[in-house]
């Protein structure tokens, strides 16, 4: 009984070290969803840029530092193919379309917090074009398994509904200024030793 309990624990202790180590330094507007999402930042320099989900209180999209430069290129892809057809579908007054974008993401993992924090790592996804009722959206969406328990599952939801959702995404996402806000952080706490 006391093994449960000290496993329990120290579950619990590690999550909210998990939570305490991330720290917020951005937020971006989504206008699909109509919503703003936090994009955060850890010691190790990766990103935790929030994004829909199905049920999921929070749930991020998880940049490690070194897929950084390769993740904004690819939203940035994302960002000329949309603005491309975006523009072909108006000319054609094209209503409703479902296309691959054969645009492939970076690896990334996927965080989300329901009754607890969950993680699914090693995803490379590609982008869909939608056309609803006359509007444009690129969606990067997929159904999520945990990584420690394949009946818990998530689907998340990153969505450009206009140019300017790539626009606040690649602004909110500038790593340079979460290394900023880490090392703020880590130079106030150093005067408390």
């Amino acid at each position: 009984m006391r093994k449960a309990f000290l496993i329990c624990f120290l579950l619990v202790f590690g999550i909210q070290m998990f939570l305490s180590a991330q720290t917020k330094f951005s937020s971006y507007h989504n206008s699909y969803f109509d919503k703003t999402y936090n994009v955060m930042i850890d010691s190790d320099e990766r990103l935790y840029i929030g994004c829909e989900s199905k049920d999921a209180k929070e749930l991020y999209v998880v940049i490690e530092n070194k897929q950084y430069e390769d993740f904004v290129e690819f939203i940035k892809k994302i960002k000329h193919k949309y603005s491309e057809w975006d523009s072909i579908a108006k000319a054609n007054k094209v209503m409703k379309l479902n296309k691959d974008m054969a645009i492939y993401s970076p690896q990334f993992s996927v965080s989300w917090k329901s009754s607890e924090w969950w993680w699914s790592f090693g995803h490379k996804e590609k982008v869909l074009f939608l056309i609803l009722d006359g509007k444009s959206v690129a969606v990067i969406s997929k159904m999520v398994a945990s990584s420690e328990n394949k009946y818990i599952d998530e689907t998340f939801y990153l969505t450009f509904a206009s140019l300017e959702d790539f626009e606040e995404l690649l602004s909110a996402i500038n790593i340079d200024e979460g290394k900023k806000i880490l090392e703020k952080k880590s130079n106030t706490e150093s005067l408390f030793q």
